[in-house]
């Protein structure tokens, strides 16, 4: 029955059901847990220790949702469970994202440097920076005759 008090309420992820169900049956899986919760708080005085904990818990196969959960449940808020938890593991070589994610570039952006290239070769860089260059300062006179 101290099992079911380990998991989250929420569904978990298809990969990790059987590592959360199997989580409680450890004898120190709870220790853990109590550990986890107790240095939480400790973000610069026992970084170290809070550290080894998240990294033992993802080891056993305690995804990272369901450490935000257990936070969460004990009445620390979302966003700083999920702050503090993604510095913990980016330290540790567990990124969430890939590496530069974020915004795809444009249709536009990409035919204009693929037109850049085969126009000007290998200075294409260069045409383009100057054309930036020279469109920034357009804007600026625009800017300053509306005025």
């Amino acid at each position: 029955m101290a099992r079911l008090s380990l998991l989250p309420r929420r569904k978990v992820a298809k990969g990790n059901q059987m590592k959360a169900l199997n989580y409680g049956t450890g004898r120190d899986s709870k220790a853990l847990k109590e550990r986890f919760l107790q240095y939480f708080t400790f973000r610069t005085k026992q970084s170290g220790v809070i550290r080894g904990v998240v990294r033992d818990l993802i080891e056993g196969g305690i995804p990272r949702e369901i450490l935000m959960d257990w936070a969460v449940e004990a009445g620390y808020s979302k966003s700083y469970v999920a702050s503090l938890l993604s510095h913990i593991l980016v330290s540790q070589g567990l990124r969430q994202r890939a590496k530069g994610a974020g915004r795809k570039p444009s249709a536009a952006a990409q035919s204009l440097l693929a037109y850049s290239r085969r126009r000007y070769g290998k200075d294409f860089l260069n045409v383009l920076r100057a054309a930036g260059r020279l469109g920034m300062a357009e804007l600026a006179a625009e800017k300053e005759t509306k005025l």
